[in-house]
């Protein structure tokens, strides 16, 4: 069996790991501010490590049964892991995920706020971040299938209803593992104006 390396690393940026929606190799967790800033606790902490804490912690560990279990099991899928899939989202998925925050779709039908031009939202997608520059109507169309979309015709043009606001998200929070901060609360799209 070959030998697996870990690493522990500790990072005041925000974005520290590329974690895909899939992510099963990092367990990530943030520091709370509890002790911040607290030096007596610091020093009676570093006192215990220095007088045998270590090693007492060393005996433990070296102790504890492990038989069945291997690191990759039962990542913790908390926020911390999900604030990294998100700070890593590129291409389409940075985009989908900037269109649900604001709940906004460009240039949406007044008719219909969840409907838009094909032509439109491709242009957006372009235009959001430079890994969508040369993006395809194909690949664009199967990413919104994937998220959901309909592909419909207006009668005159190709255009994209998508799903409700509030399906979208939650279908977006299922495939992230997790609860996402959202930029705007409404309900729906279109409800901003």
């Amino acid at each position: 069996m070959g030998q697996s390396t870990a690493i522990l690393l500790t990072a005041n940026e925000k974005w520290i790991v590329r974690a895909s929606s899939e992510e099963r190799r990092y367990a990530v967790q943030n520091a709370g501010d509890k002790y911040r800033g607290n030096r007596e606790y610091f020093e009676r902490l570093f006192e215990q490590v220095h007088n045998g804490g270590a090693a007492a912690m060393l005996y433990d560990l070296l102790r504890m049964d492990l038989e069945g279990w291997h690191p990759r099991q039962n990542i913790p899928q908390n926020a911390a892991l999900v604030e990294q899939k998100v700070e890593s989202l590129d291409g389409l998925e940075g985009w989908w995920m900037a269109k649900l925050s604001l709940a906004e779709i460009p240039h949406a039908s007044p008719k219909n706020p969840r409907q838009a031009l094909s032509c439109y939202l491709i242009e957006d997608a372009r235009e959001h971040n430079i890994q969508n520059k040369y993006l395809t109507e194909t690949e664009f169309g199967r990413f919104l299938r994937e998220m959901g979309c309909e592909h419909k015709s207006t009668g005159k043009a190709w255009s994209w209803v998508f799903p409700p606001l509030t399906v979208a998200r939650k279908a977006w929070e299922e495939k992230l593992g997790g609860a996402c901060e959202w930029i705007s609360d409404v309900e729906d799209w279109g409800q901003l104006g």
